[in-house]
């Protein structure tokens, strides 16, 4: 419980530093280059029996820190021995899901509603879930979530990159005067 505890802290910090904030990190004289996030619209996650509480709660706690919509889909309530514990456990920690108890096939014929995809089992080309995901270009984040949530935030963000030149000609016109 305590790397739980931990991973969302972690996850409150580098959201809040790194994830909602626009970076310029080479400050070019003349020009904005900035960097930043955009968070995905929402994620489905496909619980499988082998998931651990850190890994179901890692991404709750993910999602719910960046704001992102979630859908759990699970086979059955009895299908992983922590997804009770977790159902029950939500709305007294203030984490918002929606749960789906639905078979594989299910899941698949709605990926698409989905921007991103959480599922640890492991790739394979014979998996529906893994078919249907390439059918429908969705990515699929099949690492285990991580304490760190300067890297595990990435899989609920697209990168975006702009610059910006003001100048003209070297005149740096009314920014000049700042």
């Amino acid at each position: 419980m305590t790397n739980i505890i931990a991973m969302a802290k972690s996850y409150a910090y580098h959201n809040k530093n790194e994830f909602e904030t626009k970076k310029d990190y080479v400050n070019i004289r003349g020009e904005d280059n900035l960097f930043s996030y955009t968070k995905v619209k929402n994620i489905g996650y496909r619980v499988t029996a082998k998931d651990s509480l850190m890994d179901i709660m890692g991404v709750v706690i993910g999602a719910n820190t960046c704001g992102i919509a979630l859908a759990i889909s699970i086979e059955s309530k009895e299908s992983n021995p922590y997804f009770k514990f977790v159902e029950e456990a939500l709305p007294k920690l203030g984490l918002q899901a929606q749960i789906h108890i639905e078979t594989e096939k299910e899941f698949c014929d709605k990926i698409a509603q989905f921007e991103r995809i959480r599922y640890f089992a492991k790739p394979d080309r014979q998996n529906i879930i893994y078919q249907a995901a390439a059918k429908n270009a969705v990515i699929i984040a099949s690492t285990r979530p991580i304490i760190n949530g300067r890297f595990e935030l990435l899989y609920y963000h697209f990168e975006k990159s702009v610059s910006i030149s003001y100048h003209r000609y070297g005149n740096l016109g009314s920014r000049a005067l700042k």
